[in-house]
């Protein structure tokens, strides 16, 4: 009888043991995975865009992610689209203020493509930022905010793409 326990124990710890080394295995290969960096990194993009706050009156507010593939490598990009009632120079004004919050500078490069489109630039060490900006005839205004890594730019990849243009 004592032997039969004896069994049990230790195939019992031998189960245990197992699974242990299993769950280890998992636990250290998973966060090296790409799929895993590149949830991560989608995610703290996200994050950066939401702490950027939408003017006042902002209607209909979502955030996606897009990944570009360059020489080989995946770079997200995540972007956020909105519509509101004011101006596109209100729009840019109040931007001007909330990216400097969070680090950014303004580029006073010339953002404007016709057909009352306009694209304001920001840049910050780690980031890129185009917010594009388009007003109708309806009196509303349709904004997209495109965030990515400056990584993405700095290997001479195309730029941020402007509101209206394919993806």
């Amino acid at each position: 009888m004592e032997a039969t326990l004896k069994q049990r124990r230790i195939g019992a710890l031998s189960i245990i043991a197992a699974l242990a080394l299993v769950c280890a295995f998992w636990a250290s290969s998973i966060p090296q995975s790409a799929i895993y960096k590149n949830y991560k990194q989608d995610q703290k993009l996200k994050e950066m865009l939401r702490s950027i706050k939408p003017p006042e009156g902002t209607r209909n507010f979502k955030i996606d992610t897009i990944r570009n593939n360059f020489e080989g490598k995946s770079f997200p990009m995540v972007f956020g689209d909105f519509s509101t009632d004011l101006t596109c120079e209100q729009v840019k004004a109040h931007y001007k203020a909330e990216f400097a919050r969070h680090g950014f500078a303004f580029n006073d490069k010339d953002g404007n493509d016709g057909e009352n489109i306009s694209n304001f630039y920001f840049s910050n060490a780690e980031h890129n930022a185009t917010v594009g900006c388009q007003e109708s005839r309806t009196k509303k205004t349709q904004c997209t905010i495109f965030l990515s890594e400056t990584t993405y730019f700095s290997l001479g990849s195309p730029s941020v793409p402007a509101l209206g243009a394919p993806l």
